[in-house]
């Protein structure tokens, strides 16, 4: 049974996406079969930061709606093997995904994922709750400015005591120059301010802008940024990789 974790943010900005697509191919790149759900209705960007827009016929919508099978919509990222993505519609359609509508789906979803990485909508908007609800963990991802930081809290402490104990947050953008300069806080600060576990550091990174703009992930990179995804990837499997709030990549 594949794992499910939910990525969430408190606000927008955060880099959320670009993190689950990133984590989600660095998971794939150790080995595990990885199917990423764009569930930001109306704002999809998964499959834009994959840079298979151009392939997709069908979307989470259209499963919903029955007008295609789950293995039709599921479209596998070539650049990246043992990674793949079902987009999200660009009209409309969280309405539909309730908490019972989501379990059915993901009960039927193909037994071959180990993962399945669901890319949230920002805030508390829909489909969050539900998709939280039936989430194994939830996964946080928030900048080291503290109205971010706070965000997630506020989030975090509106969940049931079971959901909140199987959340953490990563740290996204840390900018440790603005840090030296007193113009941000430091990450842990952050991370207190957030209230959560640490899953990771995600330092600033021009390359993963870059990589974006391009449409193609960023792990095989040699940058602090591609290192980072790394680890955590190698955290979510179970490996001990120590986390210092201070480290640079």
């Amino acid at each position: 049974m594949a794992e499910i974790i939910a990525f969430a943010s408190g606000k927008g900005g955060t880099g959320k996406s670009t993190a689950a697509a990133n984590i989600g191919a660095a998971l794939a790149k150790l080995g595990e079969n990885v199917l990423l759900l764009d569930m930001d209705m109306g704002q999809p960007s998964l499959d834009a930061y994959l840079g298979v827009t151009d392939k997709a016929s069908w979307n989470l919508l259209d499963v919903f709606e029955n007008s295609c099978t789950i293995r039709q919509a599921i479209l596998p990222v070539r650049a990246c093997n043992g990674l793949s993505v079902i987009p999200a519609s660009a009209i409309r359609g969280p309405e539909l995904l309730n908490t019972g509508r989501l379990r059915k789906f993901l009960e039927v979803l193909d037994s071959g994922f180990d993962r399945v990485l669901m890319d949230l909508p920002p805030g508390s908007r829909a489909p969050y709750g539900s998709a939280v609800a039936l989430a194994d963990r939830t996964i946080f991802v928030s900048t080291q400015d503290r109205v971010s930081a706070l965000a997630v809290k506020r989030m975090a402490d509106s969940m049931e005591e079971r959901a909140r104990m199987r959340s953490c947050v990563i740290l996204n953008r840390v900018r440790t120059d603005l840090v030296k300069l007193h113009e941000l806080p430091p990450a842990e600060e952050a991370a207190a301010a957030a209230g959560l576990p640490v899953l990771g550091i995600i330092p600033e990174d021009v390359e993963i802008l870059l990589a974006d703009e391009a449409g193609a992930h960023c792990v095989n990179l040699p940058t602090k940024g591609c290192a980072a995804f790394l680890r955590i990837a190698r955290r979510l499997r179970g490996e001990h990789v120590k986390i210092r709030l201070t480290e640079k990549g």
